[in-house]
């Protein structure tokens, strides 16, 4: 989370993402209501109604909390921004109230709905960041290669209970970044 945040807020927010993670585990997405939450986390209802407005919402943002923090700024190249975007996910996959929710989000969407579309709005969340990440160099990420670039840190950071290494993400990076294809600009 950026440095300039009121400590409050960091302090709510992670607050939230503990109680949201430790929910899922224990009862699935039914568990997560506003009042479970703010009974958790020991944050009055109305705290949690003025940040979001739906249940899917706060478990989306309690998955994406600070996952753009430490994304490349300075790229050298596209594999060096995909390279970067990589680690940076893993970052955050090694963060357990996180790594938890979303390990349960997954899990879930085999078999409910609901969860299928929060992973779904996830998964399109972080295609879009990158897809930002990659446009200084002109190329775009589509779906398949974006399912390839997301599949290995995932899988080291909750099933395999490690991070990726940096060579591997260097690894990953250069295999991937031929599949990027260059952006097509339109004209008016």
């Amino acid at each position: 989370m950026p440095r300039n945040i009121d400590p409050r807020i960091q302090r709510t927010r992670a607050l939230v993402r503990s109680a949201v993670s430790s929910l899922l585990v224990e009862g699935g997405l039914s568990a997560v209501t506003f009042s479970s939450v703010a009974g958790r986390s020991g944050l009055g209802r109305q705290t949690l109604y003025r940040h979001w407005n739906t249940v899917e919402e706060l478990v989306v943002d309690s998955v994406l909390e600070g996952v753009d923090d430490g994304y490349p700024s300075a790229a050298l190249d596209a594999a060096d921004a995909l390279r970067q975007w990589i680690l940076g996910l893993t970052r955050a996959l090694s963060e357990e109230p996180r790594a938890t929710a979303l390990a349960y989000v997954v899990a879930l969407a085999q078999h409910d709905l609901l969860a299928r579309e929060l992973l779904d709005r996830l998964l399109e969340d972080r295609r879009q960041a990158l897809i930002s990440v990659l446009a200084p160099f002109e190329r775009t990420c589509p779906k398949p290669v974006f399912a390839a670039t997301v599949g290995p840190p995932i899988f080291a950071s909750l099933w395999a209970g490690r991070p990726l290494r940096a060579a591997e993400a260097a690894a990953l990076a250069t295999q991937l970044e031929p599949l990027l294809p260059r952006r097509l600009h339109r004209t008016s």
